[in-house]
């Protein structure tokens, strides 16, 4: 059995509602100097075939809307 553990997140220049209401919030508890705030998921999969080919195909197929997320395979252990 292998494991991946795979960084989903908004492309540069999509809106990321999630983030903006952080930083309102964060504003609003006095936290004025905070920056721009992304928000992402992290997924992590056990998988009977955790090979490089089979996670592309699961990220691209099920986890990861290609026209306004990217992703990174932050570990694969086979």
């Amino acid at each position: 059995m292998g494991k991946a553990t795979i960084y989903v997140h908004l492309k540069q220049g999509v809106f990321d509602p999630e983030g903006a209401k952080i930083k309102q919030a964060l504003t609003l508890l006095g936290y004025a100097g905070t920056g721009a705030i992304r928000v992402g998921k992290m997924y992590e999969i056990e998988l009977e075939k955790a090979t490089p080919a089979n996670v592309k195909a699961l990220c691209e197929t099920v986890l990861v809307n290609p026209v306004i997320e990217d992703y990174r395979i932050l570990e694969l252990k086979e």
